[in-house]
């Protein structure tokens, strides 16, 4: 190995035209369009439709489309059981659930409560779910509605279907329905009012 004193830089000299770089800077620009903004009065008017928008979803979710006001009664099942498509194991190795057997999970644990689904911006439905509510340990589940407002006039907390996922899973088509637990199975209940 050579050290660095018998390395020798020499000049090749200009192999083409060099340019001065006129492109603008990147991250300047941004920081001069975010000064203007705020110079303005802009910047903070977008920050405050920001937090109005957060605000105006958490009081009142993307509603659940597709659910028609129940006109008949309606009852019908759903079983929650699932086959395992492959052994599960505990922490310690051992097989709690073989591959192809049918589990159920309300053998296990039974529904605390019952599910009461209802589109808050409807007089009726609000009533009927809470007259339930006060009768048996239930929970009012929303589709559509101002749910804060809600839990701010009734003192009670209240949840919100997100997506639909649970209506979906249980097949629910018609507002309002109860879920409730019999045997191992679940019974939805579509009431006309």
């Amino acid at each position: 190995m050579t050290g660095s004193e018998d390395l020798l830089a020499e000049d090749l000299g200009v192999h083409g035209k060099v340019y001065p770089i006129k492109e603008i800077d990147l991250a300047r620009s941004i920081q001069d369009k975010l000064l203007k903004l705020e110079e303005s009065g802009e910047l903070l008017k977008i920050k405050q439709e920001q937090q109005d928008k957060v605000k105006q979803r958490a009081e009142r979710p993307k509603e659940v489309k597709g659910l028609k006001r129940a006109t008949v009664n309606k009852e019908f099942t759903y079983d929650p059981s699932i086959t395992a498509n492959k052994n599960i194991y505990d922490h310690q190795g051992n097989i709690i659930v073989a591959k192809g057997k049918r589990v159920n999970p309300l053998s296990y644990r039974a529904l605390p409560q019952r599910l009461l689904f209802i589109d808050g911006d409807s007089e009726d439905q609000v009533n009927w779910a809470f007259s339930k509510a006060e009768k048996t340990p239930s929970m009012i589940i929303l589709i559509r509605g101002n749910i804060m407002q809600m839990m701010r006039n009734h003192k009670i907390r209240l949840y919100f279907d997100q997506n639909g996922y649970m209506v979906k899973t249980f097949g629910i088509k018609a507002l309002p329905a109860e879920v409730r637990q019999e045997g191992d199975v679940l019974v939805i209940r579509e009431e006309a009012l």
